[in-house]
């Protein structure tokens, strides 16, 4: 891709353009290869880590809308994911300092509690219709959105493994494993995600998830 001639360069800029009303089927087609984890039982389906594969021309397409979606895409205060200066060590620094805090109170001290819940699978279960609306009601501007609208449905995957080749499989849900954009849409896809009502002092952090991009 780094070496096309003008020649390429024209046709490939023609299909971007072209995409905002149709995708090729190619550039929603991802390849799953499966990578077994150190020390793991190769037999054992659960040991190895599908890394997903797309198609490098829709990569570079995506690392080009990248900046209209953090530009117009809010980030949550809470969220420490995914985010340029933010990490698990930033959002345990502030569960540190409350309850160190608590500790430097008189007695009785004012107690810390600590509720994780592990969203298993979180960015294959991303809902779509759900998604899209989030993204009509923000400053994204409208052909952008109709591009994702294109982008998300139809997507399929097949797994690639000691050279076989499976069948393809339609996927309906999820932002697409391997995608620049999938963290960001991750992120704004929980954006809006209500506080506790039951607790008055309880404080949201969202740290990383594990997402499988691929080479």
């Amino acid at each position: 891709m780094k070496h096309l001639g003008p020649a390429g360069i024209d046709y490939l800029t023609t299909m971007y353009n072209l995409s905002s009303s149709e995708i090729p089927s190619l550039w929603k087609m991802s390849k799953i290869l499966p990578s077994l984890k150190a020390g793991k039982d190769p037999s054992d389906s659960k040991s190895y880590r599908p890394i997903s594969v797309l198609c490098p021309a829709i990569k570079i397409l995506e690392r080009l809308l990248l900046p209209i979606l953090d530009q117009h895409l809010p980030n949550s205060s809470i969220q420490h994911g995914f985010r340029r200066g933010h990490s698990t060590t930033s959002a345990l620094l502030e569960l540190n300092s409350a309850i160190s805090s608590g500790f430097n109170q008189k007695r009785p001290p004012r107690r810390t509690l600590l509720l994780q819940i592990d969203l298993s699978q979180a960015f294959d279960l991303v809902n779509h219709e759900k998604l899209l609306a989030d993204l009509n009601n923000s400053s994204l501007p409208s052909a952008i959105v109709k591009w994702f609208s294109c982008y998300l449905k139809g997507r399929q995957s097949r797994t690639l493994f000691h050279n076989c080749l499976s069948s393809c499989q339609n996927i309906h849900t999820g932002v697409p494993q391997g995608a620049v954009t999938s963290p960001k849409l991750f992120n704004f896809y929980l954006y809006n995600l209500p506080p506790p009502l039951w607790c008055r002092h309880c404080h949201l952090r969202r740290r990383s998830v594990s997402l499988r991009r691929g080479s």
